[in-house]
């Protein structure tokens, strides 16, 4: 990989910089039957600007357009198979396919836009709000498909990566780090951290509807508090939530996952500048999870459904801090 980078500042509230960025892999395996050889190569422009409205003010707007590369990795290259356990010789189904590597991938272009606005509020809090766009070709999705292979006489449900096609995805965040007597005078220090996504997207070469990227979460929050409640203890928690829903991965596979709420608490006690305990509870809704997988052709229908047990934990730890109070 090789990049040059160049930033100027055309006025005091203006900063920016633009980049080039070239990058090659090559990735090889000589497995006298699973041979692979893959080159790929791309180059990355970017251009990034800064813009405050105040130039005595920390508070600004950023905007980005970038070209990013994603390669593939090495066990989606490699070709030698995973053989179903349930089925480990003659037919398979296809809800328990082989797996094995595509030494044919090309890596995954992506062209963006993003645009942020982030205030600073007096005690070091920040609240933000960024928006982006991303063009995607040569997307990389495993895709299951009846073939004939050399490990067995039998022709088998195989999954690989392939590339697909082209995509889009888009999505909003918003991010708000501080503590309430910054917004409210005789509110207890209590520091809050919390973020909301909006994500959105759509693979082309898929029919709708829900025909969205595989690992893109259409909502998700955060909600995090901390407490100091002496001067030694520390009191908080943290509560997740992201929603699931089904999405549409080829004309004959679909997919369904459940909501995910997860609830997590801690109490922390310093004991001096080196030592400390810390006591956490995690995961007390215990809410099991739902995952569906679904294939549907002129020859019938396959479904398996997998639920996720979920139970509480509870962690204690010592932690000793090198150097502290020095």
């Amino acid at each position: 990989a090789a990049y040059a980078q160049d930033e100027w500042n055309p006025s005091k509230q203006i900063s920016a910089y633009a980049g080039l960025r070239w990058e090659g892999i090559e990735t090889r395996s000589d497995s006298a039957a699973y041979q692979v050889s893959n080159q790929s190569s791309v180059l990355t422009p970017l251009l990034h600007a800064t813009w405050k409205p105040d130039e005595k003010s920390r508070d600004q707007f950023r905007s980005s357009l970038t070209r990013s590369y994603k390669a593939a990795s090495l066990s989606e290259l490699i070709a030698r198979p995973a053989i179903s356990q349930r089925f480990p010789t003659g037919a398979n189904e296809v809800g328990s396919p082989d797996r094995a590597g595509n030494p044919s991938l090309a890596p995954e272009l992506a062209r963006g836009f993003e645009i942020a606005y982030e205030h600073y509020l007096s005690k070091g809090g920040l609240i933000s709000a960024n928006y982006f766009y991303r063009r995607i070709s040569d997307l990389i999705r495993n895709v299951v498909a009846l073939e004939d292979v050399s490990w067995s006489p039998n022709k088998r449900w195989v999954s690989r990566p392939q590339n697909v096609g082209n995509a889009t995805a888009q999505g909003v965040e918003l991010e708000a780090k501080f503590r309430l007597d910054e917004a409210w005078a005789d509110a207890l220090p209590v520091s809050l951290r919390t973020n909301v996504s909006f994500f959105d997207s759509q693979v082309e070469q898929v029919p709708g509807p829900n025909n969205r990227l595989t690992d893109q979460t259409p909502l998700s929050f955060n909600l995090g508090l901390d407490y100091k409640a002496g001067p030694t203890l520390t009191l908080g928690g943290n509560f997740s939530f992201k929603s699931g829903g089904p999405i549409r991965v080829s004309e004959t596979s679909s997919t369904y996952s459940s909501i995910k709420r997860e609830l997590d608490m801690y109490a922390l006690w310093k004991i001096d500048s080196h030592w400390q305990w810390r006591v956490s509870v995690v995961n007390l809704l215990t809410q099991p999870y739902t995952y569906l997988a679904e294939y549907r052709a002129s020859t019938g229908a396959l479904m398996n459904r997998t639920i996720y047990a979920a139970s509480a934990g509870l962690r204690a730890t010592l932690e000793w801090k090198l150097g502290a109070g020095k």
